[in-house]
């Protein structure tokens, strides 16, 4: 499948995931609050959107929604939704750690040789915690660096520090920007419909990106073999 078949499938797919959650906006938010407390649902959200490997779910995309209509503290968010992201990466680890010889007829084989090979080239044991942190931070694939530091037998713990810190400061821009957007909309004097609409056109915008940059093939071009 082409890259340009790719990129308007995952229009498409972001163009039916925005009327969906416009339509089911006020089901949502009455449920989280009827229901789980907020942070707690950030953090379930998180954990479930960072186990899932084969099918990629949107979770910052769908905290960013909440704290936009929801006002959700900032700080508080990114802890809770860093700490559930993070320790959702140790599927990927456990997968590298017990079923490696299975990886080996997948996709993503190149992207983890590739990884494994930037982890071996380091000389410090200080570079690696920098590394995780930097995936864990950016839209980088960390779900298949923690596949390849289990097949290296590096320790969890010591990867799941690192892994969580970059979570959290990732989850705090994510929070303040939507914090940011509920506040300028409300400033400027638009209903709660129009900052809704914004919200869902910035939230489009980043998952865009995140799908048309392919970080993968820059891994596999720029890391030596």
């Amino acid at each position: 499948m082409g890259k340009n078949v790719k990129g308007l499938i995952g229009i498409t797919v972001l163009a039916l995931m925005s009327v969906v959650l416009y339509i089911i906006k006020d089901y949502v938010i009455s449920y989280t609050a009827q229901g789980l407390p907020d942070y707690l649902a950030v953090m379930m959200i998180s954990f479930t959107g960072a186990v899932s490997i084969i099918i990629p779910i949107p979770y910052t995309a769908i905290v960013f929604f909440m704290a936009s209509v929801k006002n959700l503290d900032p700080l508080l968010t990114a802890i809770s939704g860093g700490t559930g992201s993070g320790l959702g990466e140790v599927t990927g680890w456990i997968l590298g750690r017990f079923m490696s010889k299975t990886l080996e007829s997948t996709k993503y084989i190149k992207q983890i040789k590739a990884l494994i090979r930037l982890i071996n080239m380091t000389k410090s044991r200080y570079i690696v915690p920098i590394i995780i942190f930097v995936f864990a931070l950016t839209p980088l694939p960390d779900d298949i660096l923690f596949i390849a530091l289990g097949i290296l037998r590096y320790s969890l713990t010591y990867a799941l520090i690192p892994c969580v810190l970059g979570k959290i400061v990732m989850m705090y821009f994510v929070a303040l920007f939507g914090r940011a957007v509920s506040f300028l909309g409300e400033t400027i004097g638009l209903n709660e419909g129009l900052i809704t609409m914004l919200s869902l056109g910035l939230l489009v915008m980043i998952i865009l990106l995140m799908i048309l940059v392919r970080w993968d093939r820059l891994l596999e071009k720029y890391i030596p073999h």
